[in-house]
């Protein structure tokens, strides 16, 4: 059965007239609202915070234990500079999925003439499965090391790089988004052109690969007994097609290219800007090396964040490290506690920022 996901796509390729559109999320909620309220999803850059010194939600606590005005009016805004930049985090681990879950797919979308694929039937796959444009939004910047571009991660001051890794080459340092990586001296041939498959949807298309010989990756495709066909013969209708792209389980359609998934994929997200408030924020967080089946199937990504420091005014903030959980793809959520203190106007406390499978945390503060 198709995924939902798919089936809107499937419809808008067909010419129903779907247009598929990511979803717009609300506005964040103030981190400081009270004490101990989740948040909700909301925009990774919100409004600019009113300049005026308020008494609200954490800081009115804060003040409770005899803070100055300005002091916990810093203090909540270096919380919410920590907040709105974790939650950036979001925008990565749903990258790394949406990544995972396309990567076979795109040694199909890299080569649209041989395939005979539409330029915009790419740019419509692609934005319907969480991939932005009518390319893949990462370069290599050193031997495998792939950063996602800046207009991607849709705001300033991040950088996310992925890794990938063989379980017998080690690190992947030859391009793994093209099909010259995997065989050399590949001819293809099918029965059906990409307009005849938009008019019959479900008939299925014979693509045939013969290649000269295996690339630098080509071990990956191969299969426990030790061999690889050839030709490699594909029978994929346009349903076919959309659903092993949108690879929630194992896109088994795709023969030995469905191996792609047992590729592992690590990767680092570097933070180093002022949020809207106007908070100075740094901060790293990577996610240990995993099977991309694992991102693909789950839609589950492990961060583990390598300490945030804040300044802000004459409050700083300095947050541990620990472990952040991401989950979904579309409306992604944080789970984990991010644990530390922040110190103001000669005062202190200890701060918990708690994510309870939302985007945006709920703050407690213990003052000394």
């Amino acid at each position: 059965m198709l995924s939902h996901r798919a089936l809107f796509l499937c419809l808008a390729l067909c010419g129903c007239g779907i247009v598929i559109e990511s979803p717009v999320p609300a506005s964040p909620v103030d981190l400081s609202a009270q004490p101990g309220q989740p948040g909700q999803p909301g925009q990774s850059t919100p409004a600019p915070r009113q300049t005026t010194p308020h008494v609200n939600g954490l800081e009115a606590r804060l003040l409770g234990c005899g803070w100055s005005t300005q002091a916990a009016v810093d203090a909540g805004r270096a919380v919410n500079g920590a907040g709105d930049s974790i939650h950036e985090l979001i925008k990565c681990g749903g990258a790394q999925v949406a990544l995972a879950r396309t990567l076979a797919f795109a040694l199909f979308a890299n080569n649209p003439d041989v395939f005979d694929f539409e330029p915009e039937t790419l740019t419509a796959v692609r934005q319907g499965l969480g991939i932005y444009g009518t390319s893949l939004p990462f370069s290599q910047v050193a031997p495998g090391v792939w950063r996602m571009n800046a207009a991607a991660t849709g705001a300033n001051g991040v950088v996310f790089e992925a890794r990938f890794h063989h379980k017998k080459l080690g690190l992947v340092t030859p391009d793994p988004f093209v099909l010259a990586s995997y065989l050399q001296g590949v001819k293809l041939s099918y029965d059906l052109t990409f307009a005849q498959m938009k008019a019959q949807p479900s008939k299925a298309n014979t693509y045939t690969f013969t290649y000269d010989a295996l690339g630098p990756l080509g071990a990956t495709l191969i299969g426990p007994r030790g061999k690889l066909p050839n030709p490699i013969v594909l029978k994929l209708s346009l349903l076919d097609l959309v659903d092993a792209s949108d690879a929630v389980g194992t896109p088994v359609l795709f023969g030995p290219f469905s191996r792609l998934l047992d590729l592992d994929m690590s990767g680092r997200v570097r933070f180093d800007a002022s949020t809207a408030n106007g908070s100075k924020v740094r901060y790293d967080a990577g996610t240990p090396r995993a099977p991309l089946r694992t991102a693909a199937q789950t839609s589950l990504v492990n961060f583990h964040l390598l300490g945030v420091q804040v300044t802000q005014g004459s409050a700083v903030l300095d947050l541990g490290a620990g472990p952040l959980g991401f989950s979904g793809t579309w409306n992604g959520a944080l789970k984990g506690d991010v644990k530390g203190r922040v110190s103001s106007g000669g005062r202190a406390a200890d701060v918990l920022l708690a994510y309870h499978g939302k985007g945006w945390p709920s703050v407690t503060a213990t003052c000394d």
